[in-house]
């Protein structure tokens, strides 16, 4: 099978266009399309559906997609493993992270980190929850950070730092004039969500479910950005983390509104690592860049009361 066909159908599901995606790809529209007959005819099963120049990518290209982008990750990996092993002096630390995270969070954790090593290899990925874990297990990344914990018997999971979450409207809806809301005010108001943020839309859930509330969610959105625009836009209400929101909410673009609570709506940005890791030099000093602490101890005394568990 050809990896540039495997490039090729991520690359239409990004676009949808046959003409964006020959035009990214530098291939004329007639090769594209060739190239995906040639993939279609040799796993037997239709990829895409064609309606002019705009196509439709079938639930068996979805599905096969998913599992070509992770293939291709450990590939990769392994050709730059691969180029280590022929002199490359760099040091190889590969990041994974959640768009929010990655965008709001990670560039004031990590950003100074980078630039002063500029002999280290650090590629950022953006990705989902689960396609975080997954390039744990298939050693494509090797640290990730992710919003919620995470329990595995291979996996060390360590908390960073908590944030808050704040219910946001456009400053002239209606429940901005409210001093006091509460969640059955909710009712009926149209909800955006974050779908990629798993463990974030988790928990917006279970505030719903444990009131007894039904959700209004009217839009599932894939990044956080596309949620604050959607709701600056009058489209709705969301919860969102206080770092995306902050700048608007300062120049009085949206509103947090006065929602009442038993507890704060927060998460914890945790750092997750395969304990195969524990003890490699690159990790220990990006935790120590981090003063990372677990439960308030010192990450040095948390190896030590680990060292005898089994590796993964």
């Amino acid at each position: 099978m050809n990896v540039f066909h495997l490039d090729m159908l991520a690359c239409l599901m990004e676009h949808g266009s046959l003409s964006r995606a020959a035009k990214e790809l530098g291939v004329s529209q007639p090769a594209l399309t060739m190239r995906m007959k040639t993939l279609e005819n040799e796993l037997g099963v239709p990829l895409v559906s064609r309606s002019g120049n705009q196509l439709t990518v079938t639930a068996a290209g979805i599905a096969f997609n998913e599992r070509a982008q992770r293939s291709l990750r450990v590939l990769k990996e392994g050709l730059d493993l691969l180029l280590e092993t022929q002199g490359c002096t760099k040091v190889r630390l590969s990041v994974a992270g959640t768009p929010t995270l990655m965008t709001y969070f990670l560039p004031p954790l990590i950003g100074g980190f980078i630039r002063n090593r500029p002999n280290w290899d650090m590629p950022l990925h953006t990705v989902s929850t689960r396609e975080v874990l997954e390039m744990l297990f298939d050693e494509v990344a090797q640290v990730g950070f992710i919003s919620g914990h995470l329990e595995h018997p291979d996996m060390i999971c360590l908390p960073i730092c908590t944030y808050p979450f704040w219910l946001v409207a456009p400053p002239e809806h209606p429940l901005a004039k409210c001093t006091r809301i509460h969640i059955f005010d909710l009712t009926h108001e149209p909800l955006l969500i974050n779908v990629n943020e798993s463990y974030s839309s988790y928990m917006i859930r279970y505030l719903f479910r444990e009131h007894g509330v039904l959700m209004n969610v009217v839009m599932e959105l894939n990044h956080s950005d596309a949620v604050k625009r959607m709701v600056m836009a009058g489209n709705g209400i969301a919860f969102l983390p206080s770092s995306v929101v902050e700048k608007e909410i300062e120049a009085a673009k949206l509103m947090a509104l006065p929602l009442q609570l038993n507890r704060p709506l927060t998460r914890v940005i945790h750092l997750i690592f395969r304990k195969a890791m524990m003890g490699h030099p690159s990790l220990d000093e990006l935790l120590k860049h981090l003063e990372l602490t677990s439960l308030n101890t010192p990450w040095s005394q948390f190896r030590e009361g680990h060292r005898d568990e089994p590796s993964g």
